[in-house]
């Protein structure tokens, strides 16, 4: 996404602007990549790698949505792609909050 970030970023801007005709070329796409998310969302739960009490079409969509507008604001010249997806997984499976050692 990164690497195509002029594209991805256009892409995201307009699609709903574009004609029915373009979307439709679109939308195969665009799902394949949501059955892709779902399929691992569904896999993790089944393992009982993820809460139980959320839906995964939500985590897909809120995952999804941040992980698009990164190609709005990352910059490789603020530290390593390693580095920024290091972050970016900590964030989205560990969370935000310090927990409690006890």
């Amino acid at each position: 996404m990164l690497h195509y970030g002029d594209f991805t970023s256009a892409n995201i801007r307009i699609y709903g602007q574009i004609p029915t005709s373009a979307k439709n070329r679109h939308r195969v796409v665009r799902r394949a990549y949501a059955d892709y998310w779902d399929h691992l969302l569904e896999s993790a739960l089944a393992s009982g790698e993820l809460r139980d009490d959320t839906s995964t079409a939500m985590i897909r969509l809120f995952v999804i949505g941040a992980l698009n507008w990164t190609v709005e604001w990352y910059n490789p010249q603020r530290g390593s792609f390693r580095d920024f997806s290091r972050q970016i997984t900590g964030i989205v499976f560990d969370g935000i909050l310090t927990h409690d050692k006890a």
